[in-house]
Parts: C-alpha cells; sequence; structure tokens
C-alpha cells in the first residue's frame, strides 16, 4: 500500500519506457550514487557511503524517476530527496525550509481533495484516502483533481475541448460515449484511467512509436520512412494516431494529432455517407478511442482462436492492418492483436459494414460483450441511428 509519507515506489514504473518526450527514467543507481556523493564529500570512505545511500533512500522511498513537472509524483520525489538529505544530517537550512513547505501543502492538498470527494459522494474519507494513496502508488494520475475527476467520474478526460486538429469535444461528451458504450466498471477493470489529448505526432519508426511536438520533424521523419523526396507524395502511412502507457502512467490512453487523417477514405467510415466531414471525423476519433481500449482488454482473449479467424476470412480487417503486414514489420502477435483492436473499433463505428463482411469477426467480438454495437453511431448521431 503506498504510504503519503513517502510517495509512489519504483515498482510502478512502466516497463516499456516509452520515451514521448515528457521526462523519462534515469538509472536507479542514480539516487544512490547522488547521495553516496554527498556523503563522501562530507569525509565518507566510499563504501560506508553506498551502505548508507541505499540504507537511506530505502528509508524515504527516493528513487531516480524523473517524472512530469507540476506532477504529484514529482512533488513526492522532490519532498522525499530532501527527507534523505536531513536524516543523513547534510540538508542545509534552505532545504529544510524547503521541506517544511512541500509537507505542509501535500498535507493540505490532500485533505481538501478529500473533502471534495467526501461533499460530492458522501463516501467516508478514510476510504477516499486509501484510493488516492493507490492512485498515486500505481500512477493512475499525475495529481489531485485528477484524483478527482477518477473518482466522481471513473475517468479523466482531457485536451479534446481545444484541440485544433479535431472538431472541438467536451470531456462529458467522451464520458457519456464510454459510459453508454462500455460496461459499468469496464475501464477501471482494464486498467484505464486518463484519456489524453495532445498536439504531439506519432510515427512508426523501426516497430517502436517515435514522438514529436514539431510538425516539420514529424514531416522529415515520415518523407525518409516513405522515401520520398517531396511533402506533396507523403501518405503518412507510418503515423499513429494513439497509445497506450508512456512516461510511467500505465493506464492513460494518449491520442496524438489527427492532421493529415481523411476519415473519409476509409471503407467502414466511406460506406456510412456522412456527408458532414465534422461528423466524420468526431466518429474517427471515438472509434481510435476504442482501438485502444481493445488493446487493454486483449490479453483475456483467446489470441490464437482469434488468429484462425483471421484465416478463416483471409484478409485484413482494415489498411493499417495491412501496414503492420506489409510495412512495419510486426510480429504474428502484433498483427493480431492490431487487427482486434481494428475490429473492436469497426463493431462501434460501424457494425453492419463488419457483419457484412467480416462475419466471422463480428461474431466473435458480439460474444465478448465488451461493447455496445454501434456506440459511436450513436453517440454523434443520436437520431439518425436506432439504439435499438
Amino acid at each position: 500500500m503506498f504510504n503519503p509519507e513517502l510517495g509512489p515506489s519504483e515498482e510502478n514504473l512502466d516497463e516499456s519506457k516509452i520515451d514521448d518526450g515528457i521526462d523519462i527514467i534515469e538509472s536507479s543507481s542514480v539516487a544512490e550514487e547522488e547521495i553516496s556523493a554527498k556523503l563522501q564529500d562530507n569525509g565518507s570512505s566510499k563504501e560506508k557511503a553506498d551502505e548508507t545511500a541505499k540504507k537511506v533512500i530505502e528509508n524515504n522511498s527516493y528513487n531516480a524517476i524523473i517524472y512530469p513537472e507540476g506532477s504529484i509524483q514529482r512533488e513526492f520525489n522532490d519532498r522525499n530527496r530532501l527527507l534523505c538529505l536531513k536524516e543523513i544530517s547534510l540538508a542545509s537550512s534552505q532545504e529544510l525550509e524547503i521541506l517544511n513547505k512541500l509537507n505542509l501543502d501535500i498535507e493540505s492538498n490532500f485533505h481538501k481533495t478529500i473533502s471534495e470527494i467526501v461533499g460530492a459522494t458522501n463516501r467516508e474519507p478514510g476510504d477516499i484516502k486509501n484510493e488516492i494513496d493507490e492512485m498515486v502508488a500505481e500512477n493512475k494520475i499525475e495529481n489531485l483533481n485528477e484524483a478527482k475527476e477518477l473518482i466522481t467520474s471513473g475517468i479523466v478526460v482531457k485536451g479534446f475541448e481545444d484541440s485544433k486538429d479535431i472538431p472541438p469535444m467536451s470531456a462529458d461528451f467522451i464520458k457519456d460515449f464510454l459510459n453508454n458504450t462500455f460496461p459499468k466498471d469496464f475501464l477501471k477493470n482494464n486498467g484505464i484511467s486518463r484519456i489524453l489529448k495532445s498536439q504531439d505526432y506519432y510515427y512508426n519508426k523501426n516497430s517502436f512509436i517515435e514522438t514529436t511536438s514539431n510538425r516539420d520533424t514529424y514531416l522529415k521523419e515520415e518523407m525518409n520512412l516513405e522515401s520520398v523526396d517531396n511533402i506533396e507524395k507523403l501518405k503518412h502511412i507510418y503515423k499513429i494516431r494513439a497509445k497506450v502507457g508512456g512516461d510511467n502512467y500505465k493506464e492513460t490512453i494518449r491520442l496524438g494529432n489527427f492532421e493529415f487523417d481523411n476519415p473519409s477514405t476509409l471503407d467502414h467510415i466511406k460506406t456510412l455517407e456522412i456527408e458532414s466531414e465534422e461528423k466524420q471525423n468526431v466518429l474517427y476519433v471515438l472509434g481510435t478511442i476504442t482501438h485502444e481500449i481493445a488493446h487493454k482488454y486483449e490479453k483475456q482473449i483467446n489470441l490464437e482462436e482469434y488468429q484462425k479467424l483471421i484465416e478463416k476470412e483471409n484478409k485484413a480487417v482494415s489498411e493499417y492492418v495491412i501496414n503492420h503486414i506489409k510495412l512495419y514489420g510486426s510480429n504474428k502477435e502484433t498483427i493480431a492483436t492490431e487487427d482486434f483492436a481494428e475490429t473492436v473499433r469497426i463493431y462501434v463505428t460501424n457494425p453492419k459494414y463488419l457483419k457484412e463482411n467480416y462475419p466471422s469477426r463480428f461474431s466473435f467480438i458480439e460474444s465478448l460483450s465488451v461493447a455496445r454495437a454501434g456506440g459511436a453511431l450513436f453517440q454523434v448521431f443520436p437520431d439518425r441511428f436506432s439504439s435499438n
């Protein structure tokens, strides 16, 4: 169990160690080296300093993780570093003042957040405190405002209202879609706590997802990947729309920049004959969220059984899966999981298309009861598509 007096532990790190440009992980030995160096500067032998540093770091849960600026994990880690210095009597008077302020701020912010959640939910303060402790320890949230949102609404949704590359969508609109499409507690049970939208560009390079916030950098990389010498020739076939995890937050779905995407060319959207480009894009975004949610669920399916369905129907379910087969060098398992995620996407955005063209896959998803067929359609077109 997480101890708010100490902070998050290193065992909760994201093992994928995906660098998406937000301050990732240094070696776990860095913290020990730092404390040991201070002890040696103060006259200790290296052997004694190393021994003491290891013990002090364990006592105060200080680690060498660099969390995003402003995150509660960063605040705890900064505080725990000072606790280490205090324990070995090497904290300056200024550092002790900072430590006292951090302790007061943490205690005050925790109390305020717990009181607000009690007012909204009528739950016991102790239960709420324990839940927040777990959220922080498991890196489910980045700050206490997110803890409040996660407890009161079941999911944190940010960045969609002011995004410039897609039609603005409110957090409530996204949450309504999620609540109406997926079973109760489905997101929680499958390890999804946050869905964030950014302007970053993601692209597939050597089977890894690379990230850049710079448009020109993305275009240059895409030109290299596609082996073209002119931006106009780009097909953006290595572009990735979203990803799960990264920067230590394993329960976060991140959507990147949707510039250069054209949903109207996709068969499962084209056949709906939607005139509004804005509605096409909204449907596409909801489908992308669904795709990433399906990835969090995929470990629960019988992958061998699903691979047999792919072989039976003898065709990839989407162009994106074809790219994994022909361009990305993906292995058989990855191709199957991407096909599954795309199948769930289409099941939620155009179940009729899926049933007519991939009946075995449709029946497989139907049997899982993981999502509501056409859930995205009902959200975007509540009057056009019947919910029956």
